[in-house]
């Protein structure tokens, strides 16, 4: 069988918060060090299976304004996947 190649990329405002989330759920993170790329950070894991996805920390502009910082369960509506 060959490799799986969906991919998923998971938006966090808290990237270390969330990689400890997946790891401790199984996952294994890819890379050593967040990986920076136009203000986005972002770890590279895979599942126990060896699924590769991403846990992305978007930078702070791309939140809307009305959805509060410290509203963690408020998701805005951005049209994105």
């Amino acid at each position: 069988m060959g490799k799986n190649r969906v991919h998923l990329d998971l938006r966090t405002r808290d990237l270390d918060g969330e990689v400890d989330r997946v790891t401790s759920a199984g996952a294994t993170r890819l890379t050593p060090e967040p990986l920076l790329e136009g203000g986005w950070l972002w770890h590279v894991l895979a599942d126990p299976d060896g699924n590769e996805f991403c846990v992305l920390q978007p930078p702070r502009s791309h939140w809307t304004p009305d959805v509060a910082p410290d509203r963690p369960d408020a998701r805005p509506d951005d049209g994105g996947p």
